[in-house]
């Protein structure tokens, strides 16, 4: 009777178990619908994001690449799943973007910038990139998110903008000086109307007057014309930025122009150059103008054959950027190298000398050098020194590159 008793409580236990069982297989089955719906609507939010969205898994390997990436980078997700981030992700400037962006999800904060890459067939764009990694509760990679947008047509925008602000201000200021200029010559010109009037009458007595009235208003618009071409200090907005960031943005824009057809650009940048603080117009607007003349000045090479070198150095003693642009083109003698500088000073048929009086004024408002030096394999190297500023004191991490 008492084995008959146990095993009726064994039964009923049984039976508990088992609906116990049942109970945790339907909430089971509850969780696992949950999951997929939650994993639908994810895969569709993802889908049709407008944003590309790349996930790679703790080995780094891709598994989630949406259709706005597909878009972008010109990649089918069947050809990118289980591969690294870096195959899809290809910086064409600065070698040690992903390396950089590697340094801050190490440390557990995310990476936000902007960069220059190539789609997989070999188009640049510039990407506005937001990267994160998801760590699990041992804290372990679970995976690292990719996010962002392609903003070249943005970035066009604005450098034709700027181009048109700039084109405006000059009108301006055409407008003023031409205003000034006409002022002076209605002085001139009316004197000269009425000595011709004098002298057909045979009234001699008025000439000098004449004369001299002409030649005061003739010295006038000399001192007005001399001072135009004596730059005066613009006004100067300095903020931190990336130079390197600077350099490759100006390098993406100019390179379809004409004047820069057929040239090679090499790009030796130092990566571990901190942040400057600068005006960032006119740093863009000097280097411009380098590169402007070193292109004039390979014109004459074989096609296939002219070459711009760009390079950045750090100097941790004293705090410094050195900037150099050189060529492979005529070069310069040494009498022209010692009048460089000068104002109205130009070696081009139909040049003015602006260029390089506007270099040396922007390099001067930020109390740097200017220098030039001939290249030993022909051409000509210009070195601009700059300080840091007060960018010695930022975190460069927690700047993106604008």
């Amino acid at each position: 009777m008492q084995l008959i008793q146990d095993l009726e409580n064994s039964n009923k236990q049984l039976q508990m178990a088992n609906q116990q069982l049942i109970e945790a297989a339907r909430q089971l089955e509850n969780s696992n619908q949950q999951l997929k719906s939650t994993n639908k609507f994810m895969e569709t939010v993802i889908s049709a994001s407008h944003f590309f969205i790349i996930v790679t898994g703790s080995e780094e390997k891709i598994f989630i690449f949406n259709a706005a990436a597909e878009q972008v980078f010109g990649y089918r997700r069947d050809e990118v799943l289980n591969k690294l981030a870096e195959y899809v992700i290809k910086p064409t400037g600065r070698t040690d973007s992903i390396k950089s962006i590697e340094k801050s999800l190490v440390t557990g904060k995310h990476w936000l910038g902007n960069m220059i890459t190539a789609t997989r067939n070999g188009r640049e764009l510039i990407l506005n990139l937001t990267a994160a990694r998801i760590f699990n509760d041992a804290g372990r990679t679970f995976a690292t998110l990719y996010m962002g947008r392609d903003i070249t047509e943005e970035k066009n925008f604005e450098y034709r903008m700027m181009h048109l602000d700039r084109m405006a201000a000059r009108g301006e200021m055409a407008g003023e000086i031409a205003h000034e200029m006409n002022n002076y010559l209605a002085v001139v010109l009316g004197n000269l109307k009425l000595l011709q009037m004098e002298l057909e009458k045979g009234k001699l007595d008025k000439t000098p007057k004449k004369i001299g009235s002409m030649q005061n208003g003739l010295d006038k618009m000399t001192k007005f014309l001399d001072s135009l071409m004596i730059y005066s200090r613009p006004e100067t907005e300095k903020a931190p930025f990336d130079l390197q960031a600077l350099i490759e943005n100006e390098l993406f824009f100019i390179k379809p122009q004409n004047r820069f057809d057929g040239v090679e650009f090499v790009c030796r940048f130092n990566n571990d150059i901190p942040p400057i603080t600068a005006d960032k117009s006119q740093i863009q607007q000097a280097l411009l103008n380098l590169l402007n003349n070193a292109a004039d000045a390979t014109t004459r090479n074989p096609h296939g054959q002219r070459q711009i070198t760009i390079e950045t150095t750090f100097d941790r003693n004293d705090g410094t950027i050195l900037l150099t642009v050189s060529d492979n083109g005529i070069g310069l003698s040494d009498d022209v190298i010692g009048r460089l500088f000068r104002e109205h000073f130009t070696t081009k048929e139909r040049g003015h000398g602006f260029g390089l009086m506007a270099v040396k004024r922007v390099v001067e408002n930020h109390a740097g050098k200017i220098w030039v030096e001939k290249n030993p394999g022909g051409g000509a190297i210009f070195h601009i020194k700059l300080p840091l500023g007060e960018s010695k004191r930022i975190d460069r991490k927690s700047i993106p590159v604008k």
